[in-house]
């Protein structure tokens, strides 16, 4: 066994792990940062700048609940704008929900209703 070899590999290895959980990081971010850009041309636009085709599920969600700031939208609401007739993408609807709440983005102002965050 090269053991010389093997400390190599794993010191390229960790370096690439660390390297890969700050890109996540990063990301992240910038798809943070694409989300409130999506909120704020929806509040600007009444909702009239649609997401582009490559736009995350959540920035549709952001998108919908921008669009009807003045409205409290149940899940079925959201889930009727975007034409969404799969049962999976229902449940990933609340789930995304839930999330875009404990991040400050939406707001649940009662039970199974929403708001965008103002």
């Amino acid at each position: 066994m090269d053991i010389t070899g093997v400390l190599v590999s794993s010191r390229k290895l960790e370096a690439l792990n660390e390297r890969a959980t700050e890109l996540r990081r990063e990301l992240a971010e910038i798809e943070k940062q694409i989300a409130l850009c999506m909120v704020e041309l929806g509040q600007l636009t009444g909702g009239h700048v649609t997401p582009d085709e490559n736009a995350s599920f959540r920035h549709y969600i952001l998108w919908v609940l921008s669009k009807y700031s003045d409205r409290q939208l149940a899940p079925l609401d959201i889930a009727r704008e975007l034409k969404l007739t799969d049962k999976r993408d229902k449940q990933n609807l609340r789930g995304i929900l839930g999330r875009l709440v404990r991040e400050g983005r939406a707001r649940q102002v009662s039970r199974g209703r929403y708001q965008i965050a103002r």
